[in-house]
Parts: structure tokens; C-alpha cells; sequence
């Protein structure tokens, strides 16, 4: 039963194939040996379509050896060509006496250049240091040093070195040497692949791969032209003070910078009347007698008469900020004979003229309400 219906299929087939000319060959193909079916499958593969301007991949090879650019002249150093993952076979490279040569004898160049006169010795050094300039630009790490350069940092490096132009190797083709040489899946390139992109450039450019290097070394490394900004003292890390200059790993100590009015200021003695005003005003209402507070120095220039239109309480309560230290609410004697000083100052006067007014002037007024006269409280007889 099963080898009928098996029967039937392969009828049913047969019959398709005969109705249909395409069927039929496609079933004459299908009997043919191994071989032939590997050959028309080569054939039939597809190709990758090409998107934009085709960059070559490049002939020459900067084969001077290692970082080091140290070969000896009495040996030979083969290279192969960095090249390969992108199709085709490597390439040998030697370098000789007489320069740059391919060792194959069936091997064709296709540029005039690749016969360039001998590299000196560190070449690729000063190309290497190069590299490391413009990968680092920019990097707020200066400790670590970064080994791969990105899309911008390459983009900049054909600009500042004069690589970049608008006939041969235009912005264009910039990205596209980068996205050619680079690794597939990652955004940078490494020193090797930073090789392989200057070769390509110096055919695209028609010049040789030691010209080039050349042209790079002599720049010496990335150009910046931007603006340099001007010097301002509240930026600078030494005047930093609390937890910005602990962040910077400054000292957080206050520094105490003097203004021009403090250097104005004399360093006078205080009289025995003008100590004596000053404990008392201080001691009124409870208080401790050799600190002085903002509104008990408003209390002794309001009893001494010393307002006015032009002196006025907020001009006191300013002159009281200024005298007293950062961070503090009161003042000492000495804080309180500076402080007249700049009051003296305000009113037009001498601080002598000034000190004789205050201490002639009596001990802190009180002027509170008298309460009346309450039989129930004052005459303790009705107790």
C-alpha cells in the first residue's frame, strides 16, 4: 500500500514537470553530477550590491616593522598585508635597501608609487605619538591613556594635518576610509587599523606612504583654535573653600581676604567711658556683658540720637555685617570700636567727636509701659 501511493506522488510529479518547461529543466538539472550542481550554484549566488563610491583597498603597507620603526639593514622583514578580512589573499611585503618591494614575482602593482626611496628609522614612532595625541584630545581622563581614536577624532585628524581636501579625498571619503579599516560591530579603531587608513589615504592622495607620514609627523599632533576664556578669581581652585575645595582636595581652612575699607580702618585703644557704655548696653535684658549683638547696637546708636535721613537703621544693621566675623552673630569690643569707625564715617565726623557723644549720653534707656496702680496687686495689706 505504501509503494503505491509512492507510485502515485512520483506520477503526479512526472506529470507537473511535463506541463511546466521550467519544471522539467530544473528536474534535468537535478540528475546531473556533484560537480555540476556546485557550479551552477556559483552561478546563481548573489552578489553584494554596491552603495556609493568603491574605495580601493590599498596597495602599499607601511612594513618598516614594528612600533619601534627598527629594521636592520642587513635583514629582511616580511609583513603580511593587514588587509585580508575584507577578501583576497595577503600580500608579502619586504623591506629592503632599495625600499619597499613584494616578494611574490607574480604580484603586479597597480600604483607608481609603491617603489618609495628607504623610510628612516622611527617613522612609525613619531606616527604612533601622532595617533595617541588625537585619540587623547579632549579626554577628561589624563591619567589613563586611550589606545583607540573614534569616527570625530579621525575625522579631525584628516583636517588639522591638510589629509583632507575637496578633489581627492574629500569628507565623504574620510567616513568611508574610517568605516573600511574598522573592525565590524565596533565604533574605534586601533593603531594597526589606523595604519591600514593612512595607507589607504596616501593612494587615494596618489602619494606614497612615507610622504604621507611625512606630512603627518610635521604637524606634531591635533591643532585646537578655540577660545581661550579669561581668568576668573571665583573659578580658581585656591579660592575654593568647604566641600568644593574638598572635592579638589583643597584645604577647606577660611581665608580671610581684606577689603579696602577694612585696610582704612584704624586699630584705636577703647576708653575706660566708652568700655563702661559698652558692658552695660550689652548686659541689658539679661545678656553677657562683652558680646554685643545686631540689635543692641541698633539700641545704642538709636539712644545716642545718631539716626537720620541719611543714616538709617539699614545702614547700621549693614556696617554690624560687615564688622563681624563669617558665620558669627556677635562682637567684642574691638569689633564694636571698628564698627563706630564706619558709623563716624556715615555722619561725616571724627571718631573722637563721635566717642565723646556716645559716652556722654546716659546707659541703655528703657522705655517700656507703666502698668497702674491695682489695689488687688500693689496693697499687699488687702492680702
Amino acid at each position: 500500500r505504501g509503494q503505491t501511493h509512492a507510485r502515485a506522488r512520483i506520477a503526479r510529479a512526472l506529470e507537473r514537470a511535463r506541463r511546466s518547461p521550467r519544471r522539467a529543466r530544473a528536474g534535468e538539472r537535478a540528475t546531473v553530477g556533484r560537480e555540476d550542481v556546485a557550479r551552477d550554484l556559483s552561478r546563481t549566488r548573489k552578489r553584494p550590491r554596491r552603495i556609493g563610491k568603491s574605495i580601493p583597498p590599498p596597495r602599499c603597507l607601511s612594513a618598516a616593522g614594528d612600533v619601534s620603526g627598527h629594521v636592520d639593514d642587513d635583514e629582511t622583514a616580511v609583513h603580511p598585508m593587514p588587509l585580508s578580512s575584507r577578501g583576497g589573499s595577503p600580500t608579502p611585503y619586504s623591506v629592503g635597501d632599495d625600499g619597499l618591494s613584494e616578494n611574490s614575482d607574480d604580484f603586479a602593482p597597480t600604483i607608481t608609487s609603491l617603489q618609495s626611496p628607504p623610510r628612516p628609522r622611527g617613522v612609525l614612532q613619531s606616527l604612533n605619538r601622532v595617533f595617541l595625541a588625537f585619540a587623547n584630545y579632549g579626554s577628561a581622563n589624563k591619567k589613563e591613556k586611550l589606545q583607540h581614536m573614534d569616527g570625530a577624532k579621525w575625522a579631525k585628524f584628516c583636517r588639522d594635518c591638510g589629509l583632507q581636501n575637496s578633489k581627492t579625498f574629500t569628507a565623504v571619503q574620510v567616513d568611508l576610509a574610517f568605516q573600511k579599516v574598522k573592525t565590524k560591530g565596533e565604533r574605534r579603531v586601533d593603531f594597526e587599523e589606523f595604519k591600514d587608513a593612512v595607507a589607504m589615504v596616501a593612494e587615494l592622495r596618489g602619494e606614497s606612504f612615507a610622504d604621507v607620514c611625512e606630512l603627518i609627523n610635521a604637524k606634531g599632533g591635533p591643532q585646537s583654535n578655540a577660545t581661550r576664556a579669561e581668568y576668573v578669581k571665583f573659578a580658581d581652585p585656591d579660592n575654593f573653600t568647604g566641600a568644593y575645595a574638598a572635592n579638589v582636595g583643597r584645604s577647606s581652612v577660611m581665608r580671610h581676604v581684606p577689603s579696602n575699607w577694612e585696610r582704612e580702618l584704624k586699630n584705636v585703644k577703647p576708653t575706660p567711658r566708652l568700655k563702661k557704655l559698652f558692658n552695660a548696653h550689652c548686659a541689658f535684658g539679661k545678656g553677657d556683658k562683652d558680646l554685643m549683638n545686631q540689635k543692641t547696637f541698633c539700641k545704642v546708636i538709636k539712644d545716642c540720637n545718631l539716626f537720620d535721613k541719611k543714616f538709617t537703621p539699614t545702614r547700621a544693621d549693614i556696617i554690624f555685617t560687615k564688622i563681624k566675623a563669617h558665620g558669627e552673630r556677635v562682637v567684642k569690643l574691638d569689633g564694636f570700636t571698628r564698627a563706630l569707625q564706619l558709623v563716624a564715617q556715615e555722619k561725616n565726623a571724627s571718631y573722637e567727636d563721635l566717642v565723646e557723644h556716645v559716652c556722654a549720653c546716659d546707659g541703655p534707656a528703657s522705655s517700656g509701659t507703666a502698668a497702674l496702680w491695682t489695689k488687688f496687686h500693689d496693697d499687699k495689706s488687702t492680702y
